[in-house]
């Protein structure tokens, strides 16, 4: 297939991909130093990554063809890091949907075309469903989501959910 043969070719090389998660760690041997912040203090001292989720799913999407550890499926793709939660002073992993969005605008700015999140909550948001459907329409970015990261199986009032099920705005 014509998709599989260019994507080998190419492995992600001129496509920049933002996550925008917990952090990441620099010094990851699978892993590129050089990758471009959004949302931090200071872009040249960012904050490690204490829980250790953005760290994995860059990994996924980027590490390193380096006879290492393991090879992401893009490995050639520049990466762009941005943590939400830092843009409103929330450093728990936690954020607001107004982060979310900035973030996902300051990647875009950065020159990202593709977006990872994953976060997980419990209600709809018509606004967030909106500024998502115009970064999409009007600026041709793909935005990678995980669905039904809900945590402990319970929803904010304590009832059990089934993570096998998500809901789909």
């Amino acid at each position: 297939n014509m998709l599989e043969v260019n994507w080998l070719k190419r492995k992600g090389e001129k496509i920049k991909v933002c996550v925008l998660d917990t952090g990441y760690t620099r010094r990851h041997p699978d892993l590129p130093y050089s990758v471009d912040w959004v949302g931090v203090p200071d872009a040249n001292n960012p904050p490690s990554d204490s829980h250790g989720h953005g760290t994995h799913v860059a990994g996924t999407i980027a590490a390193l063809d380096n006879n290492e550890g393991v090879v992401g499926v893009a490995p050639s793709v520049g990466l762009v890091i941005g943590m939400p939660g830092h843009l409103g002073g929330v450093v728990d992993g936690s954020t607001h949907i107004s982060d979310t969005i900035d973030g996902i605008r300051r990647c875009r700015d950065e020159g990202a075309t593709v977006v990872n999140m994953s976060y997980g909550g419990f209600s709809f948001s018509q606004w967030q469903s909106d500024r998502l459907d115009e970064l999409y329409n009007d600026d041709n970015m793909l935005l990678v989501a995980a669905a039904g990261n809900h945590g402990d199986g319970f929803d904010s009032r304590g009832n059990r959910v089934n993570p096998t099920l998500s809901s789909y705005p």
